[in-house]
């Protein structure tokens, strides 16, 4: 199962590296009710202090004024964090986490994995459904800033956290057309229990929540099998 998990991941790694940058990061994580957390490196992400929340991966292709994008579809997970030298559990949409692993070396070749904390973290991954891009229901969460929602799609996954002082999420995905991503440093989320976060300490900005999602469930690599999304409304 750990050679398993080591090589779906390094393969996953490998492809998202090489995957082409966009103006607009394609995947953003954003946790509902958070605030916006920035370091003096200028590092940043949606932190909360509640060990159970809703976790939104948004799939963002264009802005809604553009002209509709081709279609096309991702199946999407999460990359999951806790600290190295801590047990416990993660719950994603109820299902319960308990083995973590080291993180392979391509992991922080990433923006997402070469900041505090996930480079001082051990890892799980886990697929949690799909997106494409056929409505205008991705919010762009932006350095502490909700805009208009585009071209994309959004998941909301139910997380807990039971026994770690903190955890962090970036989301990884592979389009239809072949593209690979990952969220970038700073469209990522976390828990921590004294409510800023490793490493996090200032420049918190609080975030409205544009609005809730609808129901829908698929899965990805090792994908929880009660996915809920709702669609999201202005």
């Amino acid at each position: 199962m750990r050679k398993l998990f080591t090589f779906l991941l390094t393969v996953s790694l490998t492809a998202l590296i090489a995957g082409s940058a966009v103006a607009v990061p394609r995947l953003q994580t954003y946790i509902v009710g958070s605030e916006y957390t920035t370091t003096a490196q200028g590092e940043g992400s949606w932190m909360t202090s509640n060990s159970s929340f809703d976790l939104k991966v948004a799939g963002y292709w264009s802005a809604a004024a553009e002209r509709p994008p081709f279609y096309d579809f991702m199946g999407v997970g999460l990359l999951i964090g806790v600290p190295r030298d801590e047990t416990g559990s993660i719950f994603i949409n109820g299902m319960e986490i308990t083995s973590f692993y080291n993180a392979p070396s391509g992991l922080a070749a990433t923006s997402f994995g070469s900041q505090e904390p996930m480079r001082y973290a051990k890892i799980n991954m886990r697929g949690v459904g799909f997106i494409d891009n056929n409505q205008h229901d991705a919010w762009h969460y932006d350095h502490g800033q909700i805009h208009s929602p585009g071209w994309g799609d959004e998941l909301l996954v139910d997380v807990a956290v039971e026994g770690f002082s903190w955890s962090h999420f970036g989301a990884f995905g592979i389009s239809r057309f072949g593209e690979a991503l990952v969220t970038p440093g700073n469209r990522d989320g976390g828990y921590s229990g004294g409510g800023s976060g490793s490493g996090h300490g200032s420049g918190s900005h609080a975030a409205p929540e544009p609005g809730t999602l609808s129901l829908l469930g698929l899965g990805l690599i090792g994908l929880a099998p009660f996915l809920k999304k709702r669609k999201s409304r202005p």
